[in-house]
């Protein structure tokens, strides 16, 4: 890769014969060219010749890349420019307006590259000359490939990409395409997990299965993960405590050049005979996805959801009257996305929610509450001047005949060419304050944003990138929560008990620090933490007891990767505490709860051995963790829990 910001005279123009050395018999035509030289340094003559804006030239491996597409991505307003580049490779984005950009190029063939810009004023020209790899040469040196760059690409430049991609490919005939008619990935792993406190080690098993294929216009993707627990051996005597789980998900993606997107995923968990959790548990998941361009500026998308589960969200360290033993959820999202202009933008939707719960009864459920609830919500964002982007929105949500109107607000500001700072607040108006609440279990990596779960929540983050590897961010969030969450901590089904449950009226202040740097020319790390802790909503127990809530959590993990040894070292430290102090008398005293646990992850991708084929690799994932057992909840949480697997992943 050769950048160069410095601005240069003209466009991928190469050097012309008079402009290599002379022998005398090319005198005259030396004359000539001077003549012509001193002409053009008259005053009439005397304006620049460099235009304002960006411009360049992309390269191949040894030669200039004509028809690659160049896109100027702006981080503060998120719109973007794309232009093609001639037949010596070189672009031009006229007029491009001061701010922090992201110049993404790619040509199907080669791997995409990134380059942070940053412009301090729209009158001036900067010169950027952009080497890309192919794909097969990068892989076969062990590279960045496609998908190691793709988390770098803006998730609105990645759409367009792939479009283009579809489009150029129905054009030409997927024959001409680089990439095969069809790929397949699997991985399969095998090792133990290690229940220290239960005396007993757990089989694992997984497999993964991706599987791409291009049928004329459409490109279909199918993946596949299941997962299964079982007991190497038995734990007493009795086998009274022996347990086994499974999980499966199965997805599938198509899209056609016509910009349509459509998702189909499923998944399935089920997990029994676990010690001090009330037997068994399932969850269980369906999911459908649409997502079209209507024309070159709008876009619309569908979502439509079906959950239901028993035993999962209820049980855990502590049992609110609002959670029922089992339930089922309906939900449709709808939206639409239009932009006005390159200055403004403007997105409408809906969400309707219908959730059933009640007591399990075989394997059924006993309905004993139903809940409504429809979401309508308007937000835009205009640019005031080039610093300046101001966003606005109001969402209207109903629930069983009351309403509630949250009016939100924020701005996002550049302070410098590599600072930003926005701010966002939103306050929700209930004409029923007394109404019940409902029950919403979210993900905790979900939450960073304000959404409309909260009664009042206000942010306010600082953002410094002086390159895409060179990141710092931090910031504070206050939340006063106006529903019955169970806030999850780990995505994975076994891991349930991390968590904690927030209700109306906790207010929780959070602090987030993420920090990215490149530490030498192979060595990447990112640091992530994030710490709250607050309360002050009344909780009520399964007994209906009235108790005053305490929480508080720290989330902070470390992943740094060794390029040169495809080698990766994740560290983990979360710590969740809770509090409950009776309101009642003769409330059952209720013991403050506190998890810690350290992970620590090793994977080593063995591809880049020479010895080894380019489409195998051996890997190896070792987890330690300090704190209760998923299995468990009696487990003492000073035992170290161990977890090992090994296995093989080949993809053709």
């Amino acid at each position: 890769m050769r950048v160069s910001r410095t601005p240069r005279r003209g466009l991928g123009r190469r050097r012309s014969s008079a402009q290599k050395s002379r022998s005398p018999r090319d005198l005259p035509a030396v004359v000539a060219l001077a003549a012509a030289a001193l002409l053009a340094a008259a005053p009439a003559a005397a304006a620049p010749t460099d235009p304002a804006g960006v411009g360049g030239r992309v390269l191949g491996t040894a030669s200039p890349l004509p028809s690659a597409i160049v896109y100027a991505y702006q981080l503060a307003d998120r719109s973007h420019r794309r232009v093609l580049t001639d037949g010596e490779g070189g672009f031009l984005f006229d007029g491009l307006p001061a701010g922090l950009y992201k110049i993404v190029a790619h040509k199907p063939g080669f791997v995409p590259m990134v380059l942070p810009l940053t412009r301090a004023t729209a009158d001036a020209y900067q010169y950027l000359e952009l080497q890309l790899a192919e794909a097969e040469e990068a892989e076969a040196r062990g590279g960045r490939d496609f998908w190691s760059v793709q988390a770098e690409i803006p998730p609105d430049v990645l759409r367009d990409m792939t479009i283009a991609e579809l489009e150029a490919a129905t054009r030409t005939g997927w024959a001409a395409a680089p990439r095969a008619a069809f790929q397949t990935a699997l991985q399969v792993e095998q090792g133990v997990d290690d229940i220290a406190a239960r005396g007993a080690d757990a089989r694992v098993t997984t497999a993964r299965l991706d599987i791409g294929a291009d049928l004329g216009p459409v490109r279909f993707g199918l993946k596949g993960d299941y997962l299964t627990l079982a007991p190497a051996k038995t734990i007493d005597a009795g086998g009274a405590d022996a347990f086994d789980g499974q999980r499966s998900a199965l997805s599938l993606e198509m899209a056609n050049g016509e910009q349509t997107r459509v998702n189909l995923s499923s998944q399935s968990n089920h997990m029994s005979g676990t010690a001090g959790a009330g037997g068994s548990f399932d969850f269980e998941q369906h999911r459908l996805s649409l997502s079209h361009a209507l024309g070159v500026h709008s876009r619309s998308q569908l979502v439509a959801q079906y959950t239901s589960e028993s035993n999962y969200h209820r049980l855990g360290w502590i049992e609110p009257a609002a959670i029922p033993e089992a339930s089922q959820s309906w939900r449709v999202e709808g939206s639409y996305q239009h932009d006005l202009s390159h200055r403004s933008s403007l997105e409408t939707g809906f969400r309707y929610r219908q959730f059933e719960s009640g007591s399990v009864e075989g394997s059924g459920v006993l309905p004993e509450l139903a809940q409504e609830r429809v979401d309508l919500y308007a937000r835009s964002g205009l640019r005031v001047q080039p610093a300046l982007v101001v966003e606005y929105g109001l969402y209207t949500t109903l629930y069983d005949g009351t309403v509630s109107l949250i009016p939100q607000t924020g701005l996002v500001l550049q302070l410098a060419p590599t600072w930003q700072m926005s701010v966002l607040a939103s306050h929700r108006f209930d004409d029923e304050p007394e109404r019940p609440n409902g029950f919403l279990p979210v993900y905790f990596a979900e939450t960073g944003e304000c959404d409309q779960n909260e009664a009042q929540c206000y942010q306010l983050v600082f953002t410094h990138e002086k390159d895409e590897e060179q990141t710092l961010s931090f910031g504070a969030t206050h939340r006063e929560f106006g529903e019955v969450e169970r806030v999850y901590f780990d995505e994975g089904f076994f891991n349930r008990f991390e968590s904690l449950y927030l209700v109306p009226g906790d207010r929780v202040p959070e602090l987030q620090f993420t920090a990215s740097r490149r530490l030498t020319p192979t060595i990447v790390t990112r640091l992530e933490s994030s710490f709250g802790a607050g309360g002050g909503g009344i909780f009520r127990a399964a007994d209906h007891s009235r108790y005053e809530n305490q929480v508080g959590y720290l989330v902070t993990s470390l992943d740094t990767r060794f390029q040169a040894t495809s080698t990766g070292l994740y560290v983990a430290f979360h710590r969740l505490h809770q509090e409950l102090d009776a309101l009642d008398r003769g409330a059952t005293p209720v013991s403050e709860v506190e998890v810690e646990r350290l992970q620590v992850r090793v994977t080593q991708d063995l591809a880049f051995l020479r010895e080894l084929a380019a489409d195998w690799a051996l890997k190896l994932d070792m987890e330690l963790s300090r704190g209760a057992s998923p299995y468990d909840l009696d487990s003492p949480d000073d035992e170290i829990r161990r977890r090992l697997l090994g296995g093989i992943a080949v993809s053709f």
